[in-house]
């Protein structure tokens, strides 16, 4: 997809709140609102066999509700990244012996979803 010199699978940090889902500040009792553009697109990059692994700054036990919410199976992520800091996040990755970069970063607006790209 980001014309990296790799396998055929691909590897998916997905932000949770902003990214994937409006921005919540109180997820115990206000619902989580998926963003659709990204919510599809990572659906597709699973169904596709690539992994997912969702990353934010919610704590592990606030993650229940995210998923009592949306009706989301937790199974579909490979790994959820929980309690990180309100920091910017850096991947650090290399490339194939004289191909292209194995790292690529998609920066959203948050709450716009896909459609901030353009």
């Amino acid at each position: 997809m980001f014309n990296c010199d790799k396998p055929d699978k691909e590897t998916f940090f997905v932000d949770l709140d902003g990214t994937l889902c409006k921005f919540n500040r109180d997820p115990e009792n206000v619902p989580d609102e998926m963003i659709d553009s990204v919510w599809h697109f990572v659906l597709d990059q699973y169904r596709k066999g690539n992994y997912i692994v969702i990353t934010t700054a919610r704590s592990k036990a606030h993650m229940k509700y995210f998923f009592r919410w949306t009706g989301i199976d937790s199974k579909m992520f490979h790994a959820i990244i929980t309690d990180l800091p309100r920091l910017c996040r850096t991947v650090i990755n290399d490339h194939v012996m004289g191909g292209d970069p194995l790292a690529a970063a998609i920066n959203l607006v948050r709450n716009e979803g896909l459609r901030s790209m353009s």
